[in-house]
């Protein structure tokens, strides 16, 4: 009979650390960078918290440059709602890695 309890031990043991890896694959999978920036090709806007998470500049840093006077940073205004244009911002991006400019 110990024999079994052992047994079931070892199951159980094994059946979690299925769980956990399953569980730490979905999450590295739905949050590589491949994912992310797929979850926003088909919107042309994207909200401050959207532009963070697809850039991997800071939220803060975000709003920074929205709120900067004479700004180049691609947004605009619905209501109170700050949105950016994702293709501006892929082609701001890429003005502003190929002229090395410090945000």
């Amino acid at each position: 009979m110990a024999t079994n309890y052992g047994s079931m031990d070892l199951q159980m043991c094994l059946i979690n650390i299925i769980k956990s890896t399953v569980k730490e694959a979905y999450f590295e999978m739905n949050t590589s960078p491949v994912a992310i920036s797929e979850k926003y090709n088909d919107k042309l806007t994207l909200t401050i918290q959207e532009t963070s998470e697809l850039t991997g500049i800071g939220r803060d840093k975000i709003l920074e440059l929205v709120h900067r006077v004479n700004t180049d940073f691609p947004y605009f205004k619905v209501g109170s709602k700050c949105l950016i244009n994702r293709q501006q911002l892929v082609a701001w991006l890429g003005e502003i890695a190929k002229e090395h400019i410090k945000i």
